[in-house]
């Protein structure tokens, strides 16, 4: 058979005007309105006719309405560059530093030595001493006036027991030891457990502030044997550095 554009033209006129047409332009236009915003400008965009005046076109273009679901399968890909996938964040190049307060004593060293290194640090250290010191003979003060206390009785009721002619007897002296264990177990309780409390949080607060490994305040007993090892290694290089100066 010729070719013959007129005639072509002619039958898509007549495809245009038939009822079966308008039915299917009807049909897509009503689902077009029921997407979303996104899909709705793309669907409308591939539903307008193309302004060329070749027929291979307007056929295309009529076939697409009769049939939608072939235009879109017939759309090319997407490109990766049209894509929503944001691109992979590149891992960071510099791993995370070690926490100062969970260090072994073993890593613990090389800051140690530093940290020995300067005056300053070696200066504050030494006030922590001293204020230890301090505390330390304070409790003992107050132990040993319990201990005068106990004295005090057991000289009152010698003297007692003198004057009425009777010797303390075996319960007289175990009521004197039991006021005597009551009386330090409460000094110990109130006085003694109270200061070390206080005065261990307050160095495990100013060591962490000049930087010293595993120092935090913490009362759990694995830290706390980090802590003591490393005050130890602290003391005697504070110790020698005194003894070579």
């Amino acid at each position: 058979m010729d070719y013959d554009p007129n005639r072509i033209n002619e039958l898509l006129a007549q495809l245009q005007n038939s009822t079966a047409f308008q039915s299917v332009v009807t049909s897509s236009s009503n689902q077009t309105s029921s997407l979303p915003a996104d899909s709705v400008s793309t669907s409308a965009s591939a539903s307008v006719p193309f302004e060329s005046s070749a027929s291979g076109s307007t056929v295309f273009d009529l076939l697409s309405r009769l049939n939608p679901g072939a235009s879109s399968s017939n759309q090319p890909p997407r490109s990766v560059n049209e894509s929503n996938e944001k691109p992979p964040t590149p891992a960071s190049a510099t791993s995370p530093r070690l926490d100062l307060r969970f260090m072994t004593v073993q890593q613990a060293l090389p800051h140690i030595a530093k940290l020995t290194q300067r005056v300053e640090f070696r200066e504050k250290v030494k006030k922590l001493q001293e204020t230890q010191n301090q505390v330390e003979q304070s409790l003992y003060s107050t132990q040993q006036d319990v201990m005068r206390k106990h004295e005090q009785r057991v000289t009152y009721a010698k003297n007692k027991a003198n004057i009425v002619g009777i010797p303390l007897g075996d319960k007289e002296n175990q009521d004197l030891d039991s006021q005597l264990a009551e009386d330090m177990k409460k000094f110990h309780t109130n006085q003694v457990l109270v200061s070390w409390d206080a005065q261990r949080t307050k160095q495990q607060t100013q060591l962490e502030s000049l930087g010293v490994p595993c120092m935090f305040v913490t009362s759990d007993p694995a830290a706390l044997q980090r802590q003591q090892k490393v005050l130890r290694i602290i003391l005697d290089s504070l110790n020698e550095s005194e003894d070579i100066g």
